[in-house]
């Protein structure tokens, strides 16, 4: 079955959206995932059929007001297109999803999302981004009174800022890591995290030393 096909089935079916997300992709040139190898991805035949299905489920259920049901279907075409090194087209796809739950006002489904979107930008090494979309994950929280959704933030906020500043110390930028460290201190006492606190304040203390 001609990729034109394909296309126009999902058309036919009457899905606008996933009609023109499936032909951008499947009409493109191949898409350079790696400079350094020259590898290049373009989706393979078998794999169609999986994007089309997860396709349609998102536009069913951004029709129906089934956001979250919609958010996880992104997440299955995300996570795909990631997984091949497409991270941009999977940023795509996230930030679409993100958008749609800030437009619709679902404050818990956007905090959990910002969060997703920050896990995202963490692992393509992108951690101002990801400060961002947790400390907004935070904030949605607080708003909203959800503990369990600002602890959950507050515990990456930490883990960014320690990994942040392990980096910073690694290089000798002294300065710049106690700044991360502080940060991680921050977030580890509004999460009332005992241990993490006294983890962060005994690299402080190492820091310090060194600048000695």
């Amino acid at each position: 079955v001609s990729k034109q096909h394909l296309c126009v089935e999902v058309l036919s079916a009457g899905f606008v959206e996933s009609y023109m997300r499936l032909f951008e992709w499947l009409h493109r040139a191949p898409v350079v995932v790696d400079p350094v190898t020259e590898r290049t991805f373009e989706i393979p035949a078998a794999r169609v059929g999986f994007l089309i299905e997860q396709l349609r489920i998102a536009e069913e259920c951004r029709r129906s007001g089934k956001y979250r049901e919609h958010v996880d279907a992104m997440r299955e075409i995300a996570d795909y297109l990631e997984s091949e090194g497409d991270t941009t087209t999977a940023l795509e796809v996230v930030q679409s999803a993100a958008d749609l739950c800030r437009e619709r006002g679902d404050a818990e489904l956007q905090c959990d999302v910002e969060q997703g979107l920050g896990l995202f930008f963490e692992r393509v090494d992108r951690m101002d981004d990801a400060l961002y979309c947790y400390e907004k994950a935070s904030l949605i929280a607080s708003k909203i009174h959800l503990r369990s959704a600002q602890q959950s933030s507050l515990e990456k906020l930490l883990s960014a800022y320690w990994k942040i500043g392990e980096g910073h110390e690694e290089r000798k930028a002294y300065p710049e890591a106690i700044e991360n460290y502080q940060r991680a201190l921050q977030a580890a006492r509004e999460s009332g995290n005992l241990v993490a606190q006294g983890e962060v304040l005994h690299r402080l203390g190492s820091v310090y030393l060194s600048l000695r």
